[in-house]
């Protein structure tokens, strides 16, 4: 979960900065922080995944071991 939170605020600020970067020349610097965002999006899909697919499977266990009892 922590590697979810620190890819989320590592988002925010890489889009803030591509806000304060809009009026560069030739926009050489939105074009750099645009592709490096899509990394670390695709970084924070992929831990959300992971994140949830474990929460999946300790609630199964969890159901499982209830029903057992």
């Amino acid at each position: 979960m922590m590697a979810a939170n620190e890819a989320i605020r590592v988002c925010g600020e890489r889009l803030r900065y591509i806000g304060d970067s809009m009026h560069t020349e030739y926009g050489q610097a939105n074009d750099r922080w645009t592709k490096e965002l899509s990394v670390y999006l695709v970084k924070v899909c992929g831990a959300i995944r992971v994140n949830v697919y474990l929460f999946n499977r300790l609630l199964v266990l969890a159901l499982t071991a209830s029903r057992t009892r």
